[in-house]
């Protein structure tokens, strides 16, 4: 026997002791608690991950070219005899060390969700794929790799990085660090940089014209330029300080996240193949989206915004334009909806009747004096409070299970067919009586006041 794959069983042991000719196992997905290969020199390649080792002893396999040991218990893991390995996975275990400096034929890496403190590659010149997240590293030199074409890095305590000699990089994610500055000038192959949570006061991106994914969120930039970065299709820069955005040149944008910011102005007339558009939580007074006609989602809410003309948006599917200052909203040709929040605004009407793929309608804190949800039959959460409204038919949606109807001026509420409600809410209105023994799944009830 020279090849044995035995994954995907429920086996609680495996002996191989006796096939010294085997060249390849494949044991992973099982229950194994043990694996003894001291015997199985012949080995090159080595698939035991998804198991439950503790241990694992691979000090006798020196011919191993390909370990994949990942998801298992271990708490160590010595390969400094396997001189010839090009591929080690060793992912999610609970090893505090590991020493790759014989491993100078390593091409691919991937060691990320452990408990390491300390990684030194110097050596792995030959390494062209580096996952090294989700450790305690408080540094990493890459310098020597440089090979290198993917590196990810991301969730550890790095407070540097230098990548200025890793000119073939195409991927870096090296977010959630506590990273203040970052050069990626040299790396113009870079497609993908995620940089997001660290400290970065700037971030020059111009010669990076490859880029297609940029995720540089909760850091502290005031200015970002990607005018150059016209292949972009996800930018992702929330959360920092800017002021202003320019986008006019990202044609190929997809996703735009600038949510959390400082922006007064926000123009995304060109952005044609937007499907995404989250810009919450800034001072935008005015957002023309009129030729957008590709998004389905668009989280505008938190602006000083006092018109908004949706009607060109016929795929939209979730729509938050809630705390602005709008008196009208018309989505009478949204009907593709099936989220709506424009809670905290002026509105005095809201024409829902065209919105049957509605779940969740959200239009409490205006001034509604009229609410008509029978066309809504696949409501399940319905927020209509602080409004002023006299009746609320509910009969025809019987899907809803949460429905928040208080602070209104309703004399009579009927939810004998909502049966599926779990949650009401209708305090702080002038009903005399109230009539919930169908409503057994109940688990809150507010309706005092």
């Amino acid at each position: 026997l020279t090849r044995l794959y035995c994954s995907e069983n429920q086996l609680t042991a495996l002996g191989v002791s006796q096939n010294v000719a085997l060249t390849e196992l494949g044991c992973h997905i099982n229950q194994l608690t043990a694996l003894d290969v001291t015997q199985n020199e012949a080995l090159t390649k080595l698939y035991c991950s998804e198991n439950q080792l503790t241990a694992l002893d691979v000090t006798q396999n020196v011919a191993l070219t390909k370990l994949d040991c990942s998801e298992n218990q271990l708490t160590a893991l010595g390969v400094r005899q396997n001189v010839a390995l090009t591929e080690l996975y060793c992912w999610r275990n609970q090893l505090t060390a590991l020493d790759v400096r014989q491993n100078v034929a390593l091409a691919g890496l991937y060691c990320w969700e452990n408990q390491l403190t300390a990684l030194d590659v110097n050596k792995n010149v030959a390494l062209t794929g580096l996952d090294c997240s989700d450790n305690q590293l408080t540094a990493l030199d890459v310098r020597q790799n440089v090979a290198l074409t993917e590196l990810y890095c991301w969730r550890n305590q790095l407070t540097a990085l230098d990548v200025r000699q890793n000119v073939a990089l195409t991927k870096l994610h090296c977010g959630s660090n506590q990273l203040s500055t970052l050069n990626v000038t040299n790396n113009a192959m870079l497609t993908e940089l995620i940089c997001y949570l660290n400290q970065l006061t700037a971030l020059d991106v111009r010669q990076n014209v490859a880029l297609t994914k940029l995720h540089c969120e909760d850091n502290q930039l005031t200015a970002l330029d990607v005018s150059k970065n016209m292949a972009l299709t996800k930018l992702v820069c929330a959360d920092n300080q800017l002021t202003a955005l320019d986008v006019r040149q990202n044609v190929a944008l997809t996703k735009l996240d600038c949510k959390n910011n400082q922006l007064t102005a926000l123009d995304v007339r060109q952005n044609v193949a937007l499907t995404e558009l989250h810009c919450w939580g800034n001072q935008l007074t005015t957002l023309d989206v009129h030729q957008n006609v590709a998004l389905t989602e668009l989280h505008c809410w938190g602006n000083q915004l006092t018109a908004l003309d949706v009607r060109q948006n016929v795929a939209l599917t979730k729509l938050d334009c809630s705390k602005n200052q709008l008196t009208t909203l018309d989505v009478r040709q949204n009907v593709a909806l099936t989220g709506l929040d424009c809670s905290e605004n002026q509105l005095t009407a809201l024409d829902v009747s065209q919105n049957a793929a509605l779940t969740g309608l959200y239009c409490w804190g205006n001034q509604l004096t009229a609410l008509d949800v029978n066309k809504n039959v696949a409501l399940t959460e319905l927020g209509c409070y602080i409004n002023q409204l006299t009746t609320l038919d509910v009969s025809q949606n019987v899907a809803l299970t949460e429905l928040y109807c208080s602070e209104n001026q309703l004399t009579a509420l009927d939810v004998r067919q909502n049966v599926a409600l779990t949650k009401l809410d209708c305090k702080n209105n002038q009903l005399t009586a109230l009539d919930v023994r169908q409503n057994v799944a109940l688990t809150e009830l507010h309706c005092w006041g």
